[in-house]
This record gives structure tokens, sequence and C-alpha cells, in this order.
């Protein structure tokens, strides 16, 4: 249902229609920039209202974050769903990692290679 959702003319008509604790069951199997794109027009109050019925912690604590910023700032589109590898691993040791995170998402936008200070190079 998430992913039909992602291809709505107006999603936020749709998730409007459901029972609120139904919408967000769909919402926490999206990613936090597409669930914010899907309830763009609504106002705060529903909006905190349907975020606070998300179970799912990280889900949640990623919504915030990424509602904290204004609609038209760079924070407001940025992914959370990242892996980070240090660049000393070798490729059976990343593709674990990789592997244990999937477990956990379904969706990774990108990968970072780090140095042994975790920054980017």
């Amino acid at each position: 249902m998430a992913s039909i959702l992602l291809f709505a003319d107006d999603p936020a008509d749709f998730l409007d229609a459901l029972i609120p604790r139904s919408a967000a069951l769909i919402l926490e199997q999206m990613e936090a920039a597409d669930v914010l794109e899907a309830l763009e027009g609504w106002d705060e109050e529903k909006k905190d209202t349907l975020l606070s019925l998300i179970r799912d912690r990280k889900a949640r604590e990623d919504l915030l974050l990424l509602s904290s910023y204004e609609e038209d700032r760079f924070g407001s589109r940025m992914s959370t769903e990242f892996v980070s590898v240090d660049r000393s691993l070798g490729v059976q040791e990343i593709m674990k990692q990789l592997i244990a995170r999937a477990a956990e998402t379904d969706h990774i936008a990108t990968l970072f290679v780090t140095d042994e200070n975790g920054l980017f190079r």
C-alpha cells in the first residue's frame, strides 16, 4: 500500500479518508521524505496527530527531524536512509554491514565511505 501511495495524484486525500491509525501504519512503511511530501498541505495539528500515532521509534524520529525544517530548506529534502562504512573494511565486511542494515530497512539511498574518524572525504 505504501508503494502505491507514492504514485497517487493526491496522497493526502487518500490518507485523510482512512482512520488515523490505519494511515499511520501505511506511513511507517515509507521513507520519511516521502511521508512529508504526502502530507504537504495538511495543517500542522493534523500532521502532528498522525505522526504521533507512528509506533516505530526510528521512523517517528526521522519524521520529526525532517519536519523540523521549513519546506523551502534543503534539510526538508534530505534522506535518513544511508549506510556509512569505514574505508579500511574489505568487501566482505561491507557486505555483512549492508545485509544487516537491509534487515532494518527496505531502501538504502546512499553509501558513504568514511575515514577512521567517521568523516566523509
